[in-house]
């Protein structure tokens, strides 16, 4: 149901973070494209768990921000077919169903 996902992303460090943490804008940049977002063929994408390495960035002519490949773990909710999950139901109408699992909204 729940496992770690080897992912990779090209994550893009403005001018003006180049004070800041590296690895920091890496993990809030990763978290805001892809939190609660459902990966095809991986699941729904709940947070970075590590990052495993950060290739070495590179600049694109025109552009003052360097970009980088980055390869990160990932913890992510993917039930198999055929898996009974349980939950409750939180509302209900014509066109949907919204069932609350317990261990997250």
């Amino acid at each position: 149901m729940f496992y770690i996902a080897q992912l990779k992303s090209l994550v893009e460090v403005k001018p003006h973070q180049f004070e800041e943490d590296e690895l920091e804008i890496i993990k809030s940049d990763i978290s805001r494209r892809f939190c609660d977002k459902i990966l095809f063929k991986v699941g729904l994408f709940l947070s970075t768990y590590n990052i495993n390495k950060v290739a070495q960035p590179f600049i694109l002519p025109g552009c003052g921000s360097y970009h980088a490949e980055v390869y990160f773990s990932a913890v992510v909710f993917c039930p198999f077919v055929g898996q009974v999950v349980e939950g409750r139901i939180k509302s209900i109408n014509s066109s949907y169903v919204q069932i609350s699992l317990k261990f997250f909204e």
